[in-house]
């Protein structure tokens, strides 16, 4: 059996679809205690569950999904901290990933999730920002800019002009000649 895609012609057209097994003796979630038993070893399979895409007119990127509910929010950050035991190889996004460039995007991630879930948890974002920067790596600059979202969030505006003089000193004003 298949399930596909609800736009006409795109099965057709793109081959869009999805071919579903079942199983009696596989599960994706234990019946008695409730947890997921799905284990997410790639970078890759997040960004898409957080639906990234890139803003055609700034080029930044969107995460638009797996953060709507506590419940979902909290399933997103169990998967994103599964990573941590696949490092450096779970940042499979890059041909060539360091402990630190995967530290740091696990950390931005999970500190993006606790900030932007139903209820954010400010400080436990906080929290995971400080350590992608203190770990370095490619994710630096976004944790330095998400923290000076967080205060922005928070309406904590001097913390926020603080941080963001942090980001443009580590990381430039994003000038050509930086």
């Amino acid at each position: 059996d298949y399930i596909s895609c609800s736009v006409s012609q795109h099965c057709q057209q793109f081959g869009q679809r999805v071919m579903v097994r079942t199983s009696s003796s596989i599960n994706t979630h234990d019946e008695v205690s409730g947890e997921w038993l799905i284990h997410v070893q790639s970078l890759d399979r997040i960004l898409r569950l957080l639906g990234q895409r890139s803003d055609p007119s700034t080029g930044f990127l969107i995460f638009d999904r797996g953060y709507q509910t506590e419940e979902l929010a909290n399933q997103t950050m169990e998967w994103i901290w599964c990573g941590l035991d696949h490092c450096p190889t779970f940042a499979d996004t890059w041909k060539v990933a360091t402990n630190a460039d995967c530290e740091g995007a696990i950390n931005t991630l999970m500190g993006f999730v606790s900030r932007k879930r139903p209820l954010p948890v400010w400080d436990v974002a906080e929290k995971y920002y400080q350590k992608a920067i203190q770990v370095g790596g490619r994710n630096e600059c976004a944790a330095r800019s998400y923290i000076s979202k967080l205060f922005l969030d928070k309406h904590d505006f001097d913390n926020a002009t603080l941080q963001a003089d942090k980001l443009c000193q580590a990381c430039g004003t994003g000038d050509p000649n930086d």
